[in-house]
């Protein structure tokens, strides 16, 4: 860690309420300070939520625009880095794990398709509600709510 020793530098952070566990990311440059990079760019990885919606896509899944537009604003800047046709690697996998499956079942997986399409809308309002309510209980915990426990103690 010492060749990146005053080369990296806070860029930002983001709070994230999305998940059952508050949690917030750093962002730090990549710019070594001399014209270069630190590292490069990793497997070419887009994540689990990217995965998850290219899936409900093809599952023809209706589901919300804000999601779409943050989907293709991701695949924009992945291809922004990789190339104007390139796929990323965990995308390319479970494609590729789901063509198997139906190479093997056949229409047999056809239901359970339609059914997960069909439990995508669903499963987007719990999952809103359930991030509200996490952002909720953050509030009233910054506001001294005295009905909102305090986090365990965590011994470093």
């Amino acid at each position: 860690m010492t060749v990146m020793a005053g080369k990296r530098h806070l860029i930002g952070y983001a709070f994230h309420s999305d998940t059952s566990d508050l949690h917030f990311d750093l962002v730090v440059s990549r710019q070594d300070g001399e014209g270069g990079r630190i590292g490069d760019a990793g497997l070419g990885l887009a994540g689990p939520w990217t995965v998850g919606v290219d899936r409900q896509l093809r599952a023809d899944a209706s589901i919300a625009s804000d999601k779409k537009r943050r989907f293709a604003h991701n695949i924009a800047k992945f291809r922004e880095r990789k190339g104007a046709e390139a796929i990323p690697l965990d995308v390319l996998l479970a494609r590729a794990l789901d063509n198997a499956a139906a190479n093997v079942l056949g229409e047999e997986l056809t239901p359970f398709i339609k059914t997960y399409a069909a439990s995508v809308p669903r499963l987007e309002r719990e999952h809103r509600k359930a991030a509200l309510e996490v952002l909720d209980r953050a509030r009233r915990r910054v506001l001294g709510d005295p009905s909102q426990p305090e986090p365990p103690e965590v011994e470093l």
